[in-house]
């Protein structure tokens, strides 16, 4: 059987599973005597990464050492280099270092970690924490003119510690197409199909909004467990990528925020114009999401921002609004008293007399909280007991009068 004999399909697999076979070095030195190899760290359809020591600069580096058998022709190998010492110039606290490429291997930083995906899905408020830090290094990269377009939770490599720390890898890398959703594509097309963007997976010019869906999509996996799309043929997947809507976050993974799931939504718009218009965008309303303020995914209503408000500040607003209640309580005797002012009925007299003797237990009450909330650290909870019992009493009187229910 010749290779004219197999399908595409076929030819492609055969090349992703054999690259690493083809030309896999012995662990001994490469590019001269300069890296000594010390043990595999990762495979791919490229060829092998490697821990390497390199002799020049003494210090330990993540080596990936391409395949012949990976098949790049002499231009994609020569943007693979461009690219990837543009990579080099990006100096950013949330990207993982390049330090040089050749056609046959590029030397990166050495990240002891793992990658986004072997930690997903995970906590929520953490996975937002780490891609809004990679969306902060990917708008330092827009700065430079640099697209990652391949990003994806494989591509994210996380730093362990009391506060995780994430790099975003592989800054321009492009790679042998294959069948897997998870193996990037080459040629006219640079990313990976389960996590790239409409514009990118039908060929047409890409921008920084191409990464915006990016971020979505990793943020939509690292929440949810599963890719945005998923499809055994590639190119199947590709159409879809094109011309459906990944399943609703809240539909697969219903304990997400609403709040989380409108951002990743609002990254992932099929249109570019529907999505953040930065990266930096991104970050800052993820920043807003961890800190409970309102996010900007959508136009918030007055509800929705008291809502979010009292979120945050459960404990001081419990004694603000149990004193504007009061405030506002306060209020009606006047104009009950006003009213009863103008008839010389007895009952009307009585009520008035009543609400006034009401009105100087509250606004002694309200005196009360104040001076108790003002002693200290730790009295808000007398403070609001002596406003919910003065709130109650109020109540309690309008329960038995008509005009109060009228006026309130």
């Amino acid at each position: 059987m010749s290779r004219q004999d197999l399908t595409p399909l076929a030819v492609e697999r055969l090349l992703e599973v054999g690259a690493p076979l083809l030309d896999e070095p012995e662990l001994t030195a490469v590019n001269g005597d300069r890296y000594e190899l010390k043990g595999v760290l990762g495979r791919g359809g490229m060829g092998v990464v490697y821990e390497a020591w390199d002799t020049q600069l003494e210090r330990t580096i993540a080596l990936k050492v391409l395949s012949r058998g990976a098949g790049l022709p002499a231009a994609a190998q020569q943007r693979f280099v461009r690219e990837a010492k543009a990579a080099a110039r990006l100096v950013h606290p949330h990207i993982a270092s390049v330090y040089d490429a050749t056609p046959e291997t590029i030397a990166m930083q050495r990240i002891d970690g793992q990658t986004l995906a072997a930690l997903s899905p995970g906590d929520p408020r953490e996975m937002a924490g780490l891609v809004r830090d990679a969306a902060l290094a990917i708008h330092f990269a827009h700065g430079e003119g640099i697209i990652h377009r391949d990003l994806k939770p494989a591509n994210l490599m996380v730093e362990p510690g009391d506060r995780p720390h994430v790099y975003v890898m592989d800054f321009g890398v492009a790679k042998q197409r294959a069948v897997d959703a998870s193996v990037s594509v080459t040629g006219s097309l640079v990313g990976t199909p389960a996590f790239m963007a409409p514009e990118q997976a039908a060929g047409r010019e890409i921008g920084p909004r191409t990464d915006v869906y990016g971020l979505g999509a990793t943020l939509y996996t690292c929440l949810s467990g599963r890719a945005p799309f998923e499809d055994d043929d590639v190119y199947g997947l590709l159409r879809r990528v094109v011309e459906e809507e990944p399943a609703a976050l809240l539909q697969i993974a219903p304990g997400v925020d609403r709040d989380l799931a409108l951002i990743v939504a609002k990254c992932m718009a099929k249109d570019p114009p529907g999505r953040y218009a930065s990266a930096l965008a991104v970050a800052g309303d993820l920043d807003r999401w961890l800190r409970g303020e309102p996010i900007q995914a959508r136009p918030p209503s007055l509800a929705y921002r008291a809502r979010r408000y009292l979120s945050r500040r459960q404990g001081v607003i419990a004694v603000s609004a149990a004193a504007a209640a009061i405030a506002i309580l306060i209020t009606l005797p006047f104009l009950i008293h006003a009213r009863a002012s103008r008839t010389a009925a007895e009952g009307q007299r009585e009520l008035a007399e009543g609400v006034l003797a009401l009105s100087q237990r509250v606004n002694d009450a309200l005196q009360d909280a104040r001076s108790t909330r003002l002693s200290g650290v730790g009295h808000e909870g007398n403070s609001y007991a002596i406003l919910e019992a003065a709130i109650g009493e109020c109540l309690a009187f309008l329960e038995l009068t008509d005009a109060g229910h009228v006026w309130l």
